[in-house]
């Protein structure tokens, strides 16, 4: 599909899934602070998923 429109295929998949993610709210009623809500939980668990950094406490 990325081909056949010209685009990538990150921008086929974000589009993909804020479309089923849409409706599914749509579907069950969902108020519109939802995708806030959403928002938040995805920045959660992005920073909950990234590596923390070390520290190096050698003198050199």
């Amino acid at each position: 599909m990325a081909e056949l429109f010209k685009t990538d295929i990150q921008t086929v998949t974000d589009l993909f899934f804020a479309d089923k993610f849409a409706r599914e709210a749509f579907k069950y009623k969902c108020s519109e602070s939802i995708f806030t809500v959403a928002e938040d939980t995805a920045n959660y668990l992005r920073n909950t998923n990234s590596k923390q950094g070390t520290f190096n406490f050698e003198n050199e």
